[in-house]
C-alpha cells in the first residue's frame, strides 16, 4: 500500500482519537491553544492526505490492476472521508472561538487544507467510484456500444485534476 497511504491512514486515527477525546474533557482555559493544534493537525493530515493520494497514483501508473491499487485506493476512499468529519468538527470549533472574539491563526490555512482533502476525496471518486448493479450494468453496455475510456486515459485526466500543495 505504502508507507505514505499507511501514515495518512495512522495520522488520522490519531487526529480522530485527539479531536473526539478534547471535545469530551477540554479545558475552557486552554480553549484557544488547544484549537490551535487541533487546527495544525489537521493541517498536516492535509499534507500526508496528498502524499497518500500522490502514492495511489503511482501505484495506478505503475500497475493499475493490481491488488495494491484496490486496496490501497479503498483505504484512502474511506480515511479522506473520514478526515473530512474530523477537519469539519475542528472548523466548527473555530466558529465557535470567533464567536468568543478569539483569533484562531490557522483557521485559514485549515480552510485551504480541507479544499486539498475535498479535491483528494473527488480524484478518489473518480478513479474508485462507488459500484452498484446499476452502474455495473449502465458501464457494461456503454462499454458494449464502443463507450469506454482505457485506464491510461483515466489516469491521464486525473494529472489534469492534480492536487495543488502550494
Amino acid at each position: 500500500m505504502g508507507i505514505d497511504v499507511q501514515r495518512f491512514l495512522y495520522r488520522a486515527r490519531t487526529v480522530d482519537a485527539l479531536v473526539h477525546d478534547w471535545t469530551n474533557s477540554h479545558d475552557k482555559a486552554t480553549f484557544e491553544v488547544d484549537v490551535e493544534a487541533l487546527a495544525s493537525e489537521c493541517i498536516d493530515l492535509a499534507k500526508l492526505c496528498v502524499a497518500g493520494w500522490e502514492r495511489v497514483r503511482e501505484l495506478l501508473r505503475d500497475d493499475p490492476n493490481g491488488r495494491e491499487v484496490e486496496h490501497a485506493g479503498n483505504t484512502m476512499k474511506s480515511t479522506v472521508a473520514r478526515t473530512l468529519q474530523i477537519v469539519t468538527s475542528v472548523q466548527n470549533l473555530i466558529a465557535t472561538a470567533v464567536r468568543q472574539g478569539i483569533t484562531i491563526k490557522a483557521a485559514s490555512d485549515l480552510e485551504t487544507s480541507a479544499r486539498q482533502i475535498r479535491e483528494v476525496g473527488a480524484g478518489i471518486d473518480m478513479m474508485f467510484p462507488a459500484l452498484d448493479k446499476k452502474l455495473a450494468d449502465e458501464s457494461l453496455a456503454a462499454y458494449n456500444r464502443g463507450e469506454y475510456q482505457t485506464i491510461e486515459d483515466l489516469i491521464d485526466e486525473a494529472h489534469c485534476h492534480r492536487v495543488r500543495t502550494d
